[in-house]
């Protein structure tokens, strides 16, 4: 949701930058989220055993010194079989973007063979037009008509097979064969999400739906239902754009109810609570060419409501289940993480009417919460809607946690987010509250950073939500560059959006392009941005001020 993004925007940069403009620029999600990713790779292609061995060698032989990453690689390497090709791994540091994978299978009922080819294929980014194949682990499963996985053995392959294969995928395109399949299967790839990667192969529907009831991997499980969910979600916002009635279709209503029933009741709450999570904004923009905030939340909204009309039964029955019981201890137990986290998430769907009765549910188990998790729960499903209960508990939650600051993040970003109202006044008045101190970074966040959150006022169509982002970032060009830097990469994505969005955006950065004295971070990300304007100009008559001098 946040990493492909900056992978596939102007920013987009290796883990290992040969080159930065400004130090504090290397303090990405590509660096942190993509590099801790390239990590977890090696230990899957090492195995636990021998991961374990190298880090050990690692820490023994570097603790105190400065290091690089080849050092690390390199105490990989001398601890490996010699047949991982780790000169070729390497390329995870030097190549940026996000590889795309394909696949396709093939099954002979005659011989009872399965074939998969995968090709690989990452597209140009800014500096870097021609990529090399990665080398990567790709965990695999195939599925049986029966909903079981089935045993994979190669013909090199003397053992009974395990059911989960992890493939080195280092070409651009790759064949795996298996013997001894029984009937047609289901391919569950990228199992555990073993490279941090895109599948672009467009599953059937049914297939979708038959890994989320039966895929034997969490990750896959989670990605089927979300693969599915963001095609029914595109199709809508397709339909909101122009004109019709988005409607949600039966078989996504009935495996959503199967959900509620099975998996909200069984042992694992935190999982039923992802299955059932609507995918966000910036995972559904990255299926589309351009992108129609409004419609894109539009048809979340109506996708949220249509499920709980439709389920309402199953929904307020689940959440009875979820009540704290009586004197119980609070602890982080994953049966009581796991039930926090899916009453909260039930209790957003239980808001999606906006009801007054759905309300006087939300400010119950705000009065009631024994914990945070659920005190702040039940006040983000307040924040839905404008009324006297949201007032009252937002004036009671600063009263009660006024003096610790961290908490009073939280009040400011689940303020700042708000969909409804206007809410560039209500990010500037909340800034001028006592709580907020402009200089303390983590306030900053909760304000700007929650502002930001909401599409419906970051692009309003009058473009004053990105005015006013354009005004902190040049505000923080003076008392904070850094976080400057960071705030000003939302606005870095205007390729994304309409010509209208497209050239309030590109009004914003060339103002804070002609700020004197501009930090050298700022400077280079507006930079890299701008730097694509020419070709996208010319394709959708962009026309921004100063062109010429860009």
């Amino acid at each position: 949701a946040i990493q492909f993004i900056e992978d596939g925007g102007p920013t987009s940069h290796p883990i290992r930058p040969d080159v930065v403009e400004e130090f504090d620029n290397i303090y990405t999600g590509t660096i942190y989220q993509k590099g801790s990713h390239v990590l977890g790779m090696m230990r899957t292609l090492m195995g636990e055993n021998t991961w374990r061995k190298a880090t050990d060698d690692y820490f023994s032989s570097f603790d105190g010194k400065a290091v690089t990453c080849d050092d690390f690689i390199d105490v990989m390497e001398e601890n490996s079989p010699s047949w991982i090709d780790f000169t070729q791994f390497k390329l995870w540091y030097e190549q940026s973007g996000t590889p795309e994978i394909s696949y396709d299978i093939k099954y002979d009922k005659e011989n009872k063979t399965c074939t998969l080819t995968l090709e690989q294929n990452t597209p140009p980014t800014l500096g870097q037009e021609e990529k090399k194949p990665m080398y990567m682990p790709i965990s695999i499963g195939l599925i049986g008509e029966d909903g079981k996985d089935i045993p994979l053995r190669s013909a090199f392959d003397s053992s009974m097979g395990d059911t989960n294969k992890v493939l080195h995928f280092k070409e651009q395109k790759q064949s795996f064969e298996f013997i001894g399949i029984e009937g047609p299967v289901v391919p569950s790839i990228l199992r555990g999400f073993s490279a941090p990667v895109r599948i672009v192969t467009k599953a059937p529907e049914d297939e979708l739906l038959f890994r989320m009831q039966h895929d034997s991997d969490g990750y896959n499980r989670f990605e089927a239902a979300q693969a599915y969910m963001t095609k029914v979600l595109i199709d809508m916002t397709n339909d909101i754009h122009a004109g019709k009635k988005a409607e949600v279709p039966k078989k996504l209503q009935d495996a959503f109810g199967e959900i509620l029933r099975v998996d909200a009741q069984g042992n694992d709450r935190a999982f039923a609570a992802e299955m059932m999570r609507l995918p966000s904004y910036g995972i559904l923009i990255q299926e589309m060419d351009i992108v129609d905030p409004d419609a894109v939340m539009e048809a979340k909204e109506t996708m949220k409501k249509a499920l709980l009309d439709i389920h309402q039964a199953n929904f307020a029955e689940v959440y009875r289940s979820l009540v704290v019981p009586a004197n119980e201890d609070y602890d982080l137990s994953p049966a009581q993480v796991g039930r926090r986290s899916l009453r909260n998430l039930v209790l957003s769907y239980l808001m999606a009417d906006k009801s007054d009765n759905a309300t006087q549910i939300a400010n119950l188990q705000y009065k009631q919460a024994s914990n945070m998790t659920e005190r702040l729960g039940a006040l983000s499903a307040l924040t839905e809607v404008d009324s006297p209960e949201t007032t009252a508990a937002l004036e009671n939650f600063y009263e009660r946690y006024k003096n610790d600051t961290n908490v009073m993040d939280a009040w400011l970003s689940v303020q700042a987010s708000m969909e409804h109202g206007d809410g560039v006044e209500r990010a500037k008045k909340l800034m001028e509250h006592e709580v907020f101190n402009i200089k303390n970074p983590n306030k900053l966040r909760s304000v700007i950073g929650g502002f930001i959150s909401s599409p419906k006022q970051f692009h309003r169509k009058d473009g004053e939500g990105y005015k006013f982002v354009a005004d902190i970032v040049i505000k923080m060009n003076e008392i904070n560059p850094r976080m400057g830097a960071g705030l000003v990469k939302p606005l870095l994505e205007w390729k994304r959006y309409d010509a209208e969005r497209q050239k309030l955006m590109l009004d914003q950065l060339d103002r804070i392009k002609s700020i004197p004295d501009l930090n050298s971070g700022i400077k280079e990300l507006v930079g890299k941005s701008l730097s694509q304007i020419k070709d996208t100009a010319e394709e959708q008559n962009v026309k921004p001020k100063q062109q010429a001098n860009i």
